[in-house]
């Protein structure tokens, strides 16, 4: 656990000293991508849930737009407690809907209906060509992910970051769940699981 934590901290320093510049510019490169990663994932009527950008991260909008365009049905995540995240509907035209939760993350109300889906952006703090992932270390997506194993929902985790986050190796707990795919400004890679 102290080599996740010590690999965090170098992985998230190195991502915040990237130039606002350069991660704008990465953010409409994944666009390059997107016939892809359409034609790898079936997007028209999926659900696919993204995440509200905060910090340093990747921002998934522009592309996200460009999967709303192409017909996908677009939620967020949405934090319930210390332990437990569900997605719920997103309008991309009405951001404002959206409120300041936990972290100062934007989310969707609790009036917005819930969505499992199909595809989920993860954003990654670190990944390895694996699909070995380290996040913040709350857990969240982790527990989503296992709850839909359990519930036999296959929906497919596509972790979103900038190639300077990628390491040689993670190390795995037995908790952690692996990406299905990566997306960076270099490409869509699909993970051998």
């Amino acid at each position: 656990m102290h080599k996740k934590a010590r690999l965090r901290r170098l992985a998230l320093k190195r991502r915040n000293a990237l130039p606002l510049e350069y991660r704008e510019k990465a953010a409409q490169d994944l666009l390059c991508y997107i016939e892809q990663f359409a034609s790898t994932f079936p997007i028209k009527e999926a659900v696919i849930a993204g995440y509200w950008a905060i910090g340093s991260e990747l921002n998934p909008l522009p592309f996200l737009t460009a999967l709303f365009e192409r017909g996908a049905i677009l939620c967020l995540p949405a934090v319930i407690d210390c332990h437990a995240m569900v997605f719920r509907s997103f309008d991309l035209y009405k951001t404002g809907s959206l409120y300041h939760a936990r972290f100062g993350i934007r989310e969707p109300s609790a009036a917005n209906p819930e969505l499992l889906p199909d595809i989920v952006l993860t954003p990654l703090v670190a990944f390895d060509k694996r699909g070995n992932r380290v996040g913040y270390g709350a857990g969240y997506y982790d527990r989503v992910y296992a709850e839909f194993v359990q519930k036999k929902h296959h929906s497919k985790a596509v972790g979103v970051g900038f190639v300077e986050q990628e390491v040689p190796q993670i190390p795995a707990e037995p908790f952690d769940q692996k990406m299905h795919a990566l997306l960076t400004p270099a490409g869509l890679t699909i993970c051998t699981r």
